[in-house]
């Protein structure tokens, strides 16, 4: 049974920060955009990590509200399961980038869109070594609670890079895999991105990319606590 307290903290953590995994990845794709010719995230001044730029707080809401019934109402898991893909979906607008503006369009959206993982990657990373560190120095009274928020921040940076990185429109990944099309085909693709996804997120939400997604996520876990763990001394 959980502890309502500790209940309602996991639950912020688990908010602030898919909100502030959200947000860097976000403003990567327009830094990177901005580097490569395409001013226009900069124009709509989306180059910043103030969330209200860039999300619609009511979906945060959701978020919040499936996770808090999830745990509490096991059995309502379809609906609140829901409530969290709908608000993760829909929490962040995502920064405009016009390919037209890039010297290579093709090339230009890849690499634009591959520094929006490779930051969350950056992000786990370095939360790696925040989270053995506040293992390691065992804070009295805060610990257990630092412990907890950094190494969410390390699982759902990675989770988040992960499902980026799968190669279905409009994920990152689809603009990396897609560059190497012919360009007849990959402007023909773009054209159907939207029910591409509504497809991809019923197979998402069914299960269909768990095995993908969880066990892609545990490797590079693995793989930065193995890295952090040398490095420490561990």
């Amino acid at each position: 049974m959980y502890n309502i307290i500790d209940l309602l903290i996991e639950v912020v953590f688990i908010i602030v920060i898919l909100v502030f995994a959200l947000l860097p990845h976000e403003v990567a794709h327009g830094y990177t955009a901005m580097l490569l010719g395409d001013n226009t995230a900069k124009y709509q001044r989306r180059l910043t990590l103030n969330p209200f730029r860039h999300i619609n707080p009511a979906y945060a809401g959701w978020i919040f509200g499936g996770i808090l019934l999830g745990k509490l109402i096991p059995q309502l898991g379809f609906l609140t399961d829901l409530m969290v893909w709908v608000g993760f979906v829909l929490l962040l607008k995502p920064v405009p980038i016009h390919p037209a503006n890039f010297r290579d369009p093709k090339k230009g959206m890849a690499i634009t869109a591959l520094m929006g993982p490779v930051t969350n990657l950056v992000i786990a990373f370095v939360g790696m070594f925040l989270w053995v560190l506040s293992v390691k120095t065992e804070i009295p009274y805060v610990g257990t609670y630092l412990n907890l928020f950094f190494q969410l921040l390390v699982v759902y940076n990675i989770r988040l890079a992960v499902f980026n990185l799968i190669p279905v429109p409009p994920l990152d990944g689809s603009r990396v895999l897609f560059a190497f099309l012919p360009t007849r085909y990959y402007f023909k693709v773009m054209q159907y991105e939207r029910y591409i996804m509504i497809i991809f997120l019923l197979l998402v939400y069914n299960g269909t990319f768990d095995l993908l997604l969880n066990r892609g996520s545990q490797n590079i876990f693995n793989a930065f606590f193995g890295i952090v763990s040398k490095v420490m001394g561990l």
